[in-house]
């Protein structure tokens, strides 16, 4: 007896293992279903459409809805293949088609995607999908890592002032509202003072893109003459030349969703290449704010995000 030679893909590069390896790579708050069922928009009468994979961000209404959609043969998606996602993610409402493909894509839906319908659709290869190791690098949907730093002072250093003051010794606690910055009349104490300094202190690497976890810093606070510090004593102020103040820093991490507006896409040349501009506004920490993100080809051909503006 022979068997019939089949041209599906082994399981472990299924559409459930696919779904299985999103779930490890996607921000935490992404909801990932395999072998999903989603309503035809305006069509309640026609069958709900399947779909390989579905991905959910945030909650009703500013929720936002990838379909990933998985080559299960041994060749590579035609272009009337890739019509069907397109159509399939244009009824369901999706906001972003990710395809995925064990060998690849042919050059008529590279091109396509590339020139044609730009960043709503994200190209994968199999072996690309596995070797993700950040959120955000599978889709555009934007998230934030949210910082919220608590610290301890290790050390305070001693206060030289800018010029010679009648004060030996001053006691004060943290609650003292003794220092004002530049013109503002208005006094401060010190919890309220190394907030704000390290707020503008934190380096660069506090802010780990897919790393929720928290860390731990020391971080030296250095005031001088430029911060326009001054200090408030017996009824006058003088301005501090030089302070530093030493703080044990951990950073909490929490990775959140930002609801976002349907995309706009336009093309223009950047540095010379073909680019994909997409624009949307965003409410970030309780303001609206305008995000551009540029997506360029890569050398395959594929768009990937190049910059954030």
């Amino acid at each position: 007896m022979t068997t019939k030679k089949t041209d599906t893909v082994p399981l472990w590069k299924s559409a459930e293992k696919i779904a299985a390896i999103l779930e490890k790579q996607l921000a935490p708050t992404a909801k990932v279903e395999h072998n999903g069922f989603l309503p035809v928009i305006g069509m309640p009468n026609r069958k709900p459409r399947q779909c390989d994979v579905v991905i959910t961000y945030g909650q009703e209404p500013r929720q936002s809805i990838a379909i990933v959609e998985v080559q299960k043969r041994r060749k590579k998606p035609d272009i009337n293949t890739f019509h069907g996602w397109l159509r399939k993610m244009s009824e369901v409402g999706a906001q972003q088609l990710i395809c995925v493909s064990a060998l690849g894509y042919p050059q008529s839906v590279i091109d396509e995607v590339a020139m044609r319908v730009g960043p709503t659709v994200k190209l994968m290869t199999l072996e690309e999908l596995e070797s993700v190791a950040e959120p955000g690098r599978i889709t555009m949907l934007p998230y934030m890592v949210v910082n919220t730093p608590n610290y301890e002072f290790e050390e305070i250093g001693p206060v030289k002032f800018n010029e010679r003051v009648n004060v030996e010794t001053v006691e004060f606690n943290s609650d003292n509202k003794i220092f004002s910055i530049g013109d503002n009349t208005e006094c401060i104490n010190l919890i309220e003072l190394t907030t704000s300094a390290l707020k503008n202190t934190l380096p660069s690497h506090f802010i780990k893109q897919g790393v929720v976890e928290p860390d731990t810093y020391s971080v030296e606070l250095a005031f001088s003459m430029e911060n326009e510090l001054w200090f408030h004593h017996q009824g006058q102020r003088t301005r501090i030349d030089k302070w530093s103040i030493k703080l044990r820093v951990t950073v909490k991490r929490q990775v959140v969703n930002i609801p976002m507006t349907q995309f706009a896409y336009r093309q223009e040349f950047q540095d010379g290449v073909l680019a994909w501009i997409a624009t949307t506004r965003l409410p970030i920490n309780g303001k609206d704010r305008e995000v551009q993100l540029v997506f360029k080809p890569d050398e395959k051909g594929f768009l990937q995000i190049a910059a954030t503006m």
